[in-house]
Protein backbone atom coordinates (compact mmCIF):
# COMPACT_ATOMS: atom_id res chain seq x y z
CA UNK A 1 0.00 0.00 0.00
CA UNK A 2 1.72 3.15 -1.25
CA UNK A 3 -0.07 5.41 1.23
CA UNK A 4 1.50 3.41 4.05
CA UNK A 5 4.89 3.70 2.38
CA UNK A 6 4.47 7.49 2.22
CA UNK A 7 3.67 7.46 5.95
CA UNK A 8 6.76 5.36 6.62
CA UNK A 9 8.90 7.88 4.73
CA UNK A 10 7.28 10.67 6.78
CA UNK A 11 8.42 8.94 9.95
CA UNK A 12 11.88 8.30 8.55
CA UNK A 13 12.27 11.95 7.56
CA UNK A 14 11.44 12.97 11.14
CA UNK A 15 14.32 10.82 12.36
CA UNK A 16 16.88 11.23 9.57
CA UNK A 17 16.07 14.02 7.16
CA UNK A 18 17.94 13.77 3.87
CA UNK A 19 17.21 14.87 0.30
CA UNK A 20 17.58 11.32 -1.00
CA UNK A 21 14.98 10.04 1.46
CA UNK A 22 12.71 12.94 0.51
CA UNK A 23 13.14 11.99 -3.16
CA UNK A 24 12.17 8.41 -2.37
CA UNK A 25 9.11 9.76 -0.54
CA UNK A 26 8.19 11.77 -3.66
CA UNK A 27 8.30 8.57 -5.72
CA UNK A 28 5.99 6.91 -3.20
CA UNK A 29 3.62 9.90 -3.40
CA UNK A 30 3.49 9.46 -7.19
CA UNK A 31 2.89 5.73 -6.87
CA UNK A 32 0.13 6.45 -4.35
CA UNK A 33 -1.70 8.26 -7.14
CA UNK A 34 -0.61 11.89 -6.86
CA UNK A 35 2.04 12.51 -9.53
CA UNK A 36 1.43 16.26 -9.62
CA UNK A 37 2.30 16.61 -5.93
CA UNK A 38 5.28 14.32 -6.40
CA UNK A 39 6.67 16.54 -9.16
CA UNK A 40 6.23 19.60 -6.95
CA UNK A 41 8.16 17.82 -4.19
CA UNK A 42 10.97 16.95 -6.61
CA UNK A 43 11.11 20.57 -7.78
CA UNK A 44 11.52 21.67 -4.16
CA UNK A 45 14.34 19.15 -3.70
CA UNK A 46 16.33 19.99 -6.83
CA UNK A 47 18.93 22.25 -5.20
CA UNK A 48 19.38 19.98 -2.19
CA UNK A 49 19.87 16.97 -4.45
CA UNK A 50 22.54 18.71 -6.51
CA UNK A 51 24.36 19.71 -3.30
CA UNK A 52 24.14 16.17 -1.90
CA UNK A 53 27.52 14.57 -2.57
CA UNK A 54 26.17 11.04 -2.94
CA UNK A 55 23.47 12.11 -5.39
CA UNK A 56 25.86 14.43 -7.21
CA UNK A 57 28.25 11.54 -7.82
CA UNK A 58 25.41 9.37 -9.09
CA UNK A 59 24.21 12.11 -11.45
CA UNK A 60 27.74 12.60 -12.75
CA UNK A 61 28.13 8.89 -13.33
CA UNK A 62 24.78 8.68 -15.12
CA UNK A 63 25.57 11.63 -17.39
CA UNK A 64 28.88 10.06 -18.43
CA UNK A 65 27.19 6.90 -19.71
Amino acid sequence: DWAEIVSAYDRLLEIADSPVTALNRAVAVAMAGDPESALALVDELADALVENTDMNGLLTLASNN
